[in-house]
């Protein structure tokens, strides 16, 4: 099964138009992940026949996800030490809190286990607290969410274990000092919508759990809600910049604890240097490989979020090169001339046109796969 965290990355945004393109505006459609030990699948449940549902899962199935990523150093000692990483980026961390109206009630699931005469830990129950009034919470929620994917689209990771799902998004990244002004303008502008939508929710609070307390029944308790004056509270958008720490900083200490200290930060650098590199990599990897699987399909859908994937991954391998790479410059000109010259109508209307494409795409995903040899 293709799981969640897959299709955010190779689809992203498509991954709305592929439903889209299957489903009618009268299909309610619900992709979540699922919580346990083992990675998230993606759920796919629908208010449809069940012909239309395998369609959408056969849909999401079929998302080329990369089994093999070709293992390409970009960094060592030597470059590490060549590189002002101050003069190159900041360190940004991503501050956010939200209350997600959701709780666990023990009660509902001590009484589903006795009724079914099992263990006390076999149902897990959550309680959904704006069941049928959460419009205004989920709107702040995706404005949030939004500001998440810009604020990981526009750095890199800054983490030994920046491979690991959780070590991308732990802490600080790394944001190109190019890109600070349109870092800030976006953030501002998530900020401000976020208020906007936050002013809506707490005013309309009040009423929303009166809408809840009726389509609960006997299962509210008011001692579940934040209160009206501190409901904001329980939101937070905002961000921590700091200069990338290097060895020369430490100082106050005897010279040999000094150096001692300053070497083992700056080899931590070093791992952290490449770890952000190979995030750029999967990047090019992925996004390259997911646009030749679409053109070389002449039944596959191709749309604008994959030309403008292919845009966004070109200017990233230009602004986030740290090590400055030809290689990866060289790919991002190849991308940028061989692939988005066109019009997505145009790719659409002409298959010999499409077929030129995905031989291009072929040939830079060649290449790369040869860079792991």
């Amino acid at each position: 099964m293709t799981t969640l965290n897959d299709l955010k990355d190779v689809l992203g945004d498509e991954l709305d138009d592929i439903l889209d393109s299957v489903l009618s505006d009268d299909d309610a459609v619900i992709v979540t992940p699922v919580c346990n030990p083992e990675p998230a699948v993606a759920e796919v449940t629908a208010e449809i026949d069940s012909e239309r549902i395998k369609e959408v899962i056969k849909i999401l199935d079929e998302a080329p996800v990369p089994g093999y990523l070709p293992q390409v150093v970009f960094s060592s000692d030597e470059i590490a030490e060549a590189i002002d990483l101050r003069q190159f980026a900041t360190l940004v961390t991503l501050n956010t809190a939200q209350w997600h109206a959701k709780i666990k009630d023990r009660k509902a699931a001590m009484e589903a286990a006795v009724a079914a005469g099992a263990n006390s830990e076999t149902y897990n129950v959550t309680k959904n607290l704006l069941a049928g009034a959460d419009e205004k919470l989920d709107k702040v929620h995706k404005i949030m969410g939004k500001a998440r994917t810009s604020h990981y689209a526009m750095t890199l990771p800054w983490s030994t274990v920046s491979m690991d799902d959780a070590g991308k998004r732990r802490g600080g990244r790394m944001l190109p000092n190019v890109r600070f002004a349109e870092y800030i303008e976006q953030m501002a502008t998530y900020k401000a919508q976020m208020e906007t939508a936050l002013d809506v929710l707490v005013e309309a609070y009040p009423t929303l759990v009166e809408i809840a307390e009726k389509s609960q029944g006997s299962a509210f308790n008011i001692s579940d809600y934040p209160n009206t004056d501190s409901i904001r509270g329980h939101f937070d958008l905002s961000f921590d910049f700091h200069p990338v720490p290097m060895g020369g900083d430490f100082t106050g200490l005897a010279d040999a604890q000094v150096e001692k200290l300053a070497d083992t930060l700056n080899k931590k650098n070093n791992t952290m240097l490449e770890n952000a590199m190979q995030e750029l990599w999967q990047r090019l990897y992925k996004t390259v490989s997911h646009a030749y699987a679409r053109l070389s399909d002449k039944d596959s859908s191709f749309h604008y979020t994959m030309m403008d994937r292919l845009k966004a991954t070109a200017q990233d391998l230009e602004q986030l090169n740290v090590t400055g790479d030809k290689r990866l410059t060289q790919f991002a000109e190849r991308i940028r001339k061989g692939l988005t010259m066109h019009d997505v109508k145009d790719i659409r209307k002409d298959d010999a046109l499409r077929r030129h494409l995905a031989a291009e795409a072929k040939k830079i995903l060649d290449d790369l796969n040869a860079l792991g040899e």
